[in-house]
């Protein structure tokens, strides 16, 4: 990953030193080497980098938060790195379980104690 990253780095730069070493030869054989390395190289390794392995982790992120959002605490984000994206992932997932909690004493407090009270509880956070 850290390869692709460095090489998608590198890879404009040698296309501008290629555009510039074809110049001499006419500016039009100059723009069509540009287009084909451009569309033929720097393209697919743009969209290749895109749907990376390694992003999946913030996909992962990204679809919990929408499911968080709609209200379902039931599915965990899968923690495979051991990494600062394996620790936001995990802190996620903690999160979201104390966000089920939440909701799961506020609907039991909503059965026996007036819902007013019960909000100004679990606002507080006392035992």
């Amino acid at each position: 990953s850290v390869t692709a990253a460095v090489f998608c780095a590198y890879l404009p730069v040698a296309l501008l030193a290629a555009v510039f070493d074809v110049a001499g030869r006419g500016p039009a054989f100059a723009v069509a080497i540009a287009c084909v390395l451009t569309f033929g190289l720097a393209l697919p390794l743009g969209v290749g980098a895109s749907f990376s392995p390694a992003l999946r982790p913030i996909r992962d992120l990204a679809a919990g938060t929408e499911r968080v959002a709609a209200g379902n605490y039931g599915q965990r984000v899968p923690v495979v790195q051991d990494d600062d994206l394996g620790v936001l992932s995990a802190s996620f997932n903690r999160m979201q379980a104390g966000l089920a909690e939440r909701q799961r004493l506020q609907a039991a407090f909503g059965t026996y104690v007036d819902p007013v009270l019960a909000s100004r509880l679990l606002e507080q956070g006392d035992d």
